[in-house]
């Protein structure tokens, strides 16, 4: 049950990413180094952290309601394309410390970004493996900061950067084998390769899910 709800959850329609208005002069900034995640797609973890990485700036807080990324429970053609919402308000109000232009400021931060990926085809499920599927993204969003919950705002940018999407899970139900996300990771990179439709690979490895879901959280901080 608890498998076949987050299975709804992951191929519902997607969580619209917040629309900003802000003017078209906005400065952006490109995110070098960081991430953002989701974990234990299939045990309702509502929010994990988030951490972005510029040249001289870095963000914080958390990410709300899901990533909205689908896999085929099935195999066939997909991406990882996506979009994720940051929040000050999860799990309860509060300001996080940031860095802009090289100043500490603690801020309310919110904001969204939309990941976009080349196709990739994924191949019919095995039941009993561990699996894994990456490719290659580029990201645009915006970011702003807030001095109190509904305060000024203290700075507002456009994000940019790319690096390495990453979804992973395990194969379930012994009947109709199909794919069972567990986390999905957008890895920023300043070296990510322009990305390539080809640019997929695929691990079946007993136990990666489970030291990946362990040591996801040091990935991103």
């Amino acid at each position: 049950m608890r498998n076949s709800r987050a299975l709804s959850l992951l191929l519902s329609v997607p969580f619209a990413v917040t629309l900003w208005s802000h003017p078209a002069n906005a400065e952006t900034i490109e995110i070098t180094n960081g991430g953002v995640s989701e974990l234990g797609l299939s045990f309702e973890f509502p929010w994990t952290n988030y951490s972005l990485f510029g040249l001289d700036s870095n963000f914080s807080g958390y990410v709300c309601c899901g990533i909205t990324a689908t896999i085929p429970p099935f195999g066939g053609e997909t991406s990882l394309s996506g979009g994720a919402n940051l929040e000050f308000g999860v799990p309860t109000i509060a300001p996080s410390m940031n860095v802009v232009h090289g100043t500490p400021i603690t801020a309310f931060v919110s904001g969204g970004l939309t990941f976009t990926a080349p196709p990739i085809t994924l191949p019919p499920p095995t039941l009993g493996t561990m699996w894994q599927f990456s490719s290659p993204f580029t990201a645009t969003g915006h970011i702003v900061g807030t001095s109190s919950d509904h305060g000024p705002e203290v700075f507002a940018f456009d994000l940019v950067g790319g690096g390495t999407g990453t979804i992973s899970g395990n194969v379930v139900n012994p009947s109709e084998p199909r794919y069972n996300p567990l986390i999905l990771t957008y890895r920023f990179d300043s070296a990510a390769p322009t990305p390539e439709p080809e640019g997929v690979w695929l691990l079946l490895a007993s136990g990666f899910v489970a030291a990946l879901y362990r040591g996801i959280r040091a990935m991103v901080v």
